[in-house]
């Protein structure tokens, strides 16, 4: 009986030991597939070559649009080395679509988008570098639709887009 007590004991040790090691064998796999990552041929591709496949990933038929899904700001969304490169390759900032937002009211929600957007094409802007720049402004309330007397507050958001553009136009 004591040796039966014996084998029983013995086997529930190697059980628990059993079920140690599939335990740390499951988090050592964990592991190593967070570092398979690191191991991608991506990775090992220098910046300049990234960033020649950046260009590459811009439109073509017409400028560059500010959207959070489109080259180049979705560039910088996939990881931080990318966002670097992106950040610092001038050519994806040499042209701009902008789409002007005229706030109702200065305490709306479209003012602090507006704001947002005149801070976010200087940002753009100053990406560019020196390099020639190719920008397209676009006021959705006024095209298509037939043409409107501007009001006061209109004159004074376009000319703030103009005014943030002016400094660059000798690079237009």
């Amino acid at each position: 009986m004591k040796s039966l007590d014996s084998v029983d004991s013995k086997i529930n040790c190697l059980r628990d030991r059993l079920s140690t090691l599939s335990l740390e064998q499951r988090q050592l796999r964990a592991s190593l597939e967070s570092y398979k990552g690191l191991l991608s041929p991506i990775r090992r591709l220098h910046p300049e070559i990234l960033q020649e496949v950046f260009c590459h990933c811009l439109p073509i038929t017409h400028n560059a649009v500010m959207s959070a899904t489109e080259a180049p700001l979705v560039l910088g969304r996939v990881c931080s080395r990318w966002r670097r490169i992106a950040y610092s390759t001038p050519e994806l900032w040499a042209s701009i679509h902008i789409v002007i937002i005229i706030p109702p009211r200065p305490s709306s929600c479209q003012a602090q988008q507006a704001i947002a957007l005149q801070h976010a094409v200087a940002v753009w802007l100053s990406r560019s570098g020196t390099l020639p720049l190719s920008i397209s402004l676009v006021d959705p309330d006024l095209y298509p639709h037939q043409p409107q007397s501007p009001t006061t507050a209109m004159n004074d958001q376009i000319r703030s887009y103009l005014d943030l553009i002016a400094p660059y136009a000798h690079r237009w």
